[in-house]
């Protein structure tokens, strides 16, 4: 099978900057200030790696802290070598964490720190890994649900306040890129299933969902002939709403080999993995055949018989192909196979203690919220004692 995507991040309307930063299949994306969007088709085969990360803590640190992210999504995938997916998402986490912590105590001399919300596919199963509030959406069967877990206040206090609250509150963090190793224990949530053909992965920052509701989100994928459609069509009701934050969406579509993409905005940086094959093949025949025909005209057959070859060309040519040297062992440490978890969901499912969790298998997703800071620097301030 395949995945159609289409990504895209926006600055919004009252934002000065873009702090989000994505990575798609391969590529850290350079997102700059103008909008960004892309588009083409990844076999779910082999390994392609997908993420958003939304950067907190105000001007060029937040921006700061998700390029480290992406940076080191792509630096880590690069060197992915397949058969440890849950393996390769940790190492992300971790990795970028201890970057980002090492800038903040040399560099910024204050509080930095991103989202971070990853989906891996590979041998036609996916990998979720999340921190944060950034949101991962599963469309299956005509129903959406949010599959990534929300590390935010909310659900202590829904606890102890109930659920009749406005759910555009937001709630501070209590996970994210950004910890101390002395501060709490960086713990990423991670989900691993089955995709089947239709399927609709979504991955966006708060700026979406703040602005747009999930009722609005499925009825606007399910109408859509396309996920750039889609993907246009969520950004305009977002910007619609207020823009009030920076949008990134990332949406991918499960389709059979026969169904690529091929995208109609004269604007997208990407193209269609076929078109470009069928493209490049179609110059490499025609170089070949001027190649050919140039051949006979300067060495028309019957007159090369009695040619000696020139002394600066060997009379024969040795045509034993050296054996290839043995590869380099690889930088990469994902050598363990992946084990494989059933047909349903299997998942760590975060319990009351951030501490301390368990495994459990359900096929039930919860729905979550969004959370954030309340003064609007997307990270909290230490004099009121919340979490980082």
């Amino acid at each position: 099978m395949q995945i159609n995507v289409y990504a895209l991040s926006d600055r919004g309307i009252v934002r000065p900057k873009n702090q989000d930063n994505l990575i798609c299949a391969e590529t850290k994306v350079d997102i700059g200030e103008s909008g960004w969007k892309h588009c083409g088709t990844y076999s779910t085969n082999t390994p392609s790696l997908f993420g958003v990360f939304d950067g907190m803590g105000g001007h060029l640190c937040g921006e700061r802290a998700s390029e480290i992210a992406a940076d080191t999504a792509s630096y880590e995938f690069a060197a992915y070598r397949g058969g440890a997916p849950d393996r390769l998402v940790q190492d992300i986490c971790f990795k970028s964490n201890e970057i980002i912590c090492d800038e903040m105590q040399r560099i910024v001399k204050g509080r930095m720190g991103t989202t971070a919300s990853m989906l891996l596919f590979e041998n036609d199963r996916f990998q979720l890994c999340n921190l944060g509030d950034s949101p991962i959406f599963l469309i299956r069967n005509g129903s959406i649900e949010q599959i990534s877990y929300e590390h935010s206040e909310r659900h202590n206090y829904e606890r102890v306040f109930g659920t009749n609250y406005d759910k555009k509150k937001k709630f501070r963090l209590t996970q994210n890129l950004g910890i101390f190793p002395d501060e709490m224990e960086l713990s990423p949530y991670l989900l691993h299933g089955e995709i089947n053909e239709g399927d609709v992965f979504l991955i966006c920052s708060d700026g979406l969902t703040d602005m747009v509701e999930t009722d609005e989100i499925l009825s606007v994928i399910s109408k859509s002939n396309s996920v750039e459609d889609a993907g246009e069509t969520l950004l305009s009701l977002a910007l619609a709403n207020g823009g009030r934050d920076n949008i990134t969406i990332i949406l991918g579509k499960v389709v059979n080999n026969a169904q690529g993409y091929v995208s109609k905005a004269a604007g997208s940086k990407g193209q269609s993995k076929g078109m470009l094959a069928l493209i490049i093949a179609g110059i490499a025949a025609v170089l070949l055949a001027a190649a050919v025909g140039a051949f006979f005209l300067f060495n028309p057959l019957g007159d090369n018989t009695d040619k000696e070859p020139s002394s600066t060309q060997p009379a024969s040519v040795n045509t034993t192909v050296k054996p290839a040297e043995k590869p380099t062992e690889s930088k990469s440490t994902y050598d363990e196979p992946y084990s494989e978890p059933g047909n349903i969901f299997n998942e760590t499912e975060p319990t009351d203690s951030d501490d301390d969790r368990e495994q459990k298998v359900f096929g039930v997703f919860e729905l979550g919220g969004n959370s954030d800071d309340t003064d609007g620097d997307d990270f909290p301030e230490a004099e009121t004692g919340g979490l980082y």
